[in-house]
């Protein structure tokens, strides 16, 4: 009885499972929906959701009020790319919301009132519809680190992670409101996911003699599409890209198997450029404003980001981290306590030593394969 316990407890969630959970978390976050208060950078995307119409019909429509300057360089083309305004429209226009019924940007000279009064405050459903594509993207984000759960450690491992998302306040407040949260962390996920796929079919190759690698090359250029959708969202996605192709070449050099050096040589070499172009391919793609110059634009809107923290560190020195040990401890504060899934007195001890217990099991992957675990298991925790 108890190994059969065990063996249910042990063997990853099937499909059913999966599709479940997910829909599970959609009405769980519909639920707390209505208790997440407006922020002004919603009012912000939901202003330059207007991008999407500009994407596809190829211009901005007369009636944008970003249509006098177009895809020039502005504040709202350097700040962030458009991946998520795009999808913040893709709900209000679901909910039919043309670009004529969008609120303007926040104006931060106006108290809430002067806004509410200038037209700067999306109505209570036009927020509610572009808010929608982001509980979606947020739901099936958990379905997908449930999957992750799953293939590392079972059952056990997949259900407590989707109980620790579902009650987490913190990924509600991040990842509701229409912002580029949602789609970014979806896509890094997405990503991660594909990267799996890749290092899977890596490590089933280097276990078969001349096995063909065309399965995890498929696989690493579709992680590379994903980053290039998660770097669309927000730039620091691009990231992922980064993590996808380190990852490939640690298993390159480290987990070569039967595999030649010759071809694990090859391999890296190609991996790095693929997943690079597509994720630099992806994000030039869905953005007009890098069409006409990708290079330089890509150079403008990174220095923008580094010259509007600065803005916002002179404007706010009393919220500024000035030292690496300040931000070490803020940072430890918020995992460890604040934004932790267990905030009771003393807990910040528990969730450190459950963070120090995942990093030791998940740095173990780097270097040797436990007893009985499977590929799929090796290659999540890679």
């Amino acid at each position: 009885m108890g190994e059969r316990i065990r063996g249910v407890l042990t063997h990853k969630p099937g499909g059913l499972e999966l599709c479940l959970v997910t829909v599970l978390a959609a009405a769980v976050f519909f639920f707390h929906l209505p208790n997440i208060q407006h922020t002004p950078d919603e009012s912000d995307w939901i202003a330059t959701s207007q991008f999407y119409e500009a994407f596809i019909q190829g211009e901005f429509p007369p009636e944008a009020w970003h249509a006098v300057w177009g895809w020039q360089e502005t504040y709202w083309t350097l700040t962030q790319p458009p991946a998520a305004r795009y999808l913040i429209a893709i709900g209000r226009r679901a909910g039919g919301y043309a670009v004529r019924d969008l609120n303007t940007p926040w104006n931060w000279a106006l108290d809430v009132q002067g806004n509410i009064e200038a037209g700067k405050m999306p109505t209570p459903r036009l927020l509610f519809w572009s808010r929608l594509p982001m509980v979606l993207l947020t739901a099936f984000g958990v379905g997908l680190l449930f999957a992750l759960g799953g293939a590392l450690s079972g059952r056990l491992g997949a259900y407590a992670l989707a109980g620790l998302l579902l009650t987490s306040a913190y990924l509600r407040e991040t990842t509701l409101r229409a912002l580029g949260e949602a789609p970014l962390l979806f896509f890094v996920l997405v990503c991660a996911v594909l990267t799996a796929a890749g290092l899977q079919s890596w490590l089933r190759a280097a276990e078969a003699e001349n096995a063909s690698l065309r399965r995890a090359y498929l696989w690493f250029a579709l992680a590379g599409i994903a980053a290039g959708l998660a770097a669309a969202s927000k730039l620091n996605g691009l990231l992922a890209a980064g993590g996808a192709a380190a990852a490939a070449l640690w298993a390159a050099f480290f987990w070569r198997g039967s595999i030649s050096p010759a071809r694990a040589r090859t391999f890296a070499l190609r991996i790095v450029p693929l997943v690079s172009l597509l994720a630099m391919g992806t994000l030039i793609a869905l953005y007009p404003f890098l069409h006409s110059d990708p290079l330089t634009r890509l150079g403008r809107m990174y220095k923008f980001r580094l010259q509007e923290m600065q803005v916002q560190t002179e404007g706010f020195p009393q919220d500024t981290l000035t030292t690496p040990l300040e931000q070490i401890g803020a940072a430890a504060v918020h995992v460890l306590s604040s934004d932790a899934a267990f905030r009771f007195p003393g807990a910040a001890l528990l969730n450190g030593a459950l963070i120090t217990l995942g990093a030791a099991g998940l740095l173990r992957g780097l270097f040797g394969r436990k007893a009985g675990e499977s590929v799929a298991a090796l290659a999540v925790r890679l």
